[in-house]
């Protein structure tokens, strides 16, 4: 609510600024996707109801995870018109530059929700900012498959390219554009994936330092949602996570059916240690390794293979153990009946995106959570090696 009246009154600031020149920032009002007005929306269509799914809690050696009943957001089609997105960000800027649509995922009050992205930089309850970027104009229709963290391969899976499914429900679809971030095109893996899901489609990759309008731009919400963040000091709930089984199983197919072995110029491992190349959340890798090392494990930076050889290890391996993040993902592809070890700080509480994941595709997957030593969530940690290494001897009696 303060930050909602901190907006306010820089919204009459940049208004009186716009007189002598051009805002480099506006401040719009912040409005959920569902109550958007015929001026900037032909038609809407609706393709699946909500629906209840279960998320599942982390499932500890001595715990059993618990089981969340969550409703499932409706799947739907917008028609949107008058008006801009940019491709890393799930928001619809008005022609006025007045309001900015968002797809909501969350169904309380609380003031703990962030819906932050590289374009949208703060936002209360009924106020956002935003940066006022250059407009481009085309004289086309086409489908939007952007949205927030693109070039994060579990949002990207999971939230973005999983809307292919419905893309048949689209009048003419088959002779749209389909607008995607160009870190999409920028990753291989990412691109690939695109590929996959939209093959026959004409793919058109958008820069994001700047508002894209179309004549008619197709809008399909995500089939299954995360938070996208939350605030410092709150406690992540097992149902901010709601996935729809059915559209695991639609990525699964859909990948599955893609994957070419004849890709793959790695040998098998039957025990994975995910190792990690990136300085975001810092752990004492190296020692963990050693003692992973002891018991057959082998490292493999995920970052360093393509898709199929991803998918190759993941259908062979007996065992995956590694850091919770996006690599776990590729629990969809996972062997039937394979275990896994993930370690995760006990600052995200009952995060449970991979649990729930892993629940869907038959992995048997365990959480050593360590300590947290602060309330941020990407805070560097470190691990007890005695600890871990009793994690492992746990891990391999099942």
């Amino acid at each position: 609510m303060k930050l909602d009246k901190l907006l306010s009154l820089q919204r009459k600031k940049y208004f009186l600024k716009s007189f002598f020149k051009k805002a480099n920032r506006l401040i719009v009002d912040f409005v959920p996707l569902d109550e958007i007005t015929p001026t900037y929306c032909s038609e809407s269509i609706l393709v699946e109801d909500t629906k209840t799914t279960t998320a599942f809690t982390p499932k500890e050696f001595d715990k059993d995870e618990k089981k969340v009943e969550t409703g499932i957001f409706p799947v739907k089609i917008y028609a949107l018109k008058n008006g801009y997105v940019t491709p890393n960000s799930a928001c619809f800027l008005t022609k006025n530059l007045k309001a900015i649509y968002f797809e909501k995922w969350h169904e309380d009050q609380r003031d703990i929700y962030v819906y932050n992205s590289p374009n949208l930089l703060s936002h209360g309850q009924s106020l956002a900012k935003v940066n006022n970027l250059p407009k481009a104009l085309y004289d086309i229709d086409a489908v939007f498959f952007g949205g927030t963290f693109t070039g994060n391969y579990y949002h990207f899976l999971l939230e973005i390219i999983s809307k292919a499914e419905f893309l048949a429900n689209i009048p003419g679809s088959a002779d749209l554009a389909v607008i995607l971030d160009i870190s999409v095109q920028q990753n291989d893996n990412l691109k690939t994936i695109a590929e996959f899901f939209l093959k026959g489609y004409r793919l058109q990759y958008l820069n994001h330092d700047q508002y894209h309008g179309f004549k008619t731009l197709w809008f399909i919400t995500s089939p299954n949602t995360t938070i996208p963040n939350i605030s410092e000091g709150s406690k992540y709930e097992a149902q901010f996570t709601k996935i729809s089984e059915k559209s695991v199983r639609f990525i699964r197919e859909k990948v599955l059916e893609n994957y070419d072995v004849n890709k793959v110029r790695i040998e098998n491992a039957e025990k994975v240690f995910i190792a990690r190349k990136s300085e975001f959340r810092k752990y004492n890798e190296t020692e963990l390794l050693a003692v992973a090392e002891k018991y057959g494990f082998k490292a493999v930076c995920f970052e360093e293979l393509n898709i199929h050889e991803q998918i190759f290890l993941l259908q062979n391996a007996d065992y995956i153990i590694g850091p919770s993040g996006a690599a776990f993902t590729n629990l969809i592809f996972a062997k039937e009946n394979s275990k896994g070890l993930i370690w995760l700080g006990s600052v995200w509480s009952d995060f449970s995106v991979f649990s729930t994941l892993a629940k869907f595709v038959n992995f048997d997957l365990y959480y050593y959570r360590y300590k947290s030593e602060s309330s941020d969530f990407h805070e560097n940690y470190k691990i007890d090696i005695n600890i871990f290494e009793r994690q492992i001897i746990q891990l391999l009696s099942r």
